[in-house]
């Protein structure tokens, strides 16, 4: 038996290639532009490794800024906290 290759397409990413799977009698493979994996099917069970590969590298967040806000929000609450301590301090 032989089933025609599935495309799955995708169109929210570009850099995503199509995967192809085609099923034989004795055999299953998984394409993706230039890798080709293949695996053996024995007693209806078909087994297929695929390797894990890191895909798009993920952008830095952050960046200098969040220290800047980290630094500013410590100096703010210490002077609230000296605010206060010195309106407790004038009462008595």
């Amino acid at each position: 038996m032989t089933v025609t290759p599935f495309s799955a397409e995708t169109t929210d990413h570009s850099s995503i290639l199509p995967v192809k799977i085609a099923v034989s009698k004795d055999s299953v493979s998984l394409m993706q532009g230039s890798r080709n994996q293949t695996g053996a099917i024995s007693q209806e069970k078909a087994e297929l490794l695929v390797m894990n590969s890191s895909g798009a590298t993920l952008p830095n967040t952050g960046g200098p800024g969040v220290g800047l806000l980290y630094l500013l929000g410590g100096v703010l609450t210490a002077f609230a906290g000296a605010g206060l301590l010195l309106r407790e301090k004038l009462k008595i």
